[in-house]
């Protein structure tokens, strides 16, 4: 792990936690998650919640994404993937890296929506230039997409309006049991 982020977590990613959990207890499944990261020198692998994480090292900075079209991402995971020759493939997001692999798989794939960058995109603080290339990708993906789950009925039917035979499953976000075992906190007066 590189200095800067042995005390740091890069995203929590809780869906990602949730799903990892209910299919790692399947005896049927065998998960594996490749992460694109910047905290790790070299392909790291580990396992957890009955998945395998496979880290690859992320070189580029972030405040490039996406004007490089995600390609070194795309060419990171290729190996990986291809070396593991999943039965299906789901990738977490439209406007990412993530989404665009998928597809490049060749292999019957879900996409789960996070954020939408056609709505969000206007109030983001960047420029024009890489906003208007997230929303380029995610239509891509978008388009392109075989099967998709939501969080929620307003998704789906964004989903639909731009792929309107592409099937959606609305999934919502798992809650951690842990949320009801912790005591509220109560704000002194």
């Amino acid at each position: 792990v590189k200095p800067k982020y042995q005390r740091a977590k890069e995203h929590p990613s809780s869906w990602i936690r949730g799903i990892c959990c209910a299919l790692g207890k399947r005896t049927d499944v065998d998960l594996r998650v490749f992460v694109d990261s910047r905290a790790v020198y070299r392909e790291v692998m580990g396992e957890k919640y009955g998945a395998t994480f496979v880290f690859l090292p992320k070189k580029e900075p972030a405040r490039l994404d996406p004007y490089h079209l995600y390609l070194p991402t795309l060419k990171r995971l290729q190996g990986p993937l291809a070396d593991f020759q999943p039965d299906i493939v789901h990738g977490h997001g439209t406007e990412n890296a993530y989404g665009l692999s998928t597809l490049a798989q060749n292999r019957p794939s879900v996409i789960s929506i996070q954020g939408i960058m056609e709505l969000l995109a206007p109030y983001l603080p960047c420029n024009r230039l890489k906003k208007r290339l997230w929303r380029l990708l995610e239509a891509k993906v978008i388009q392109e997409a075989q099967a998709f789950v939501a969080k929620s009925r307003f998704s789906s039917d964004w989903i639909k309006q731009h792929n309107p035979h592409a099937p959606v499953q609305i999934i919502p976000d798992p809650v951690n049991e842990e949320f009801f075992s912790v005591a509220p906190l109560l704000a002194s007066s």
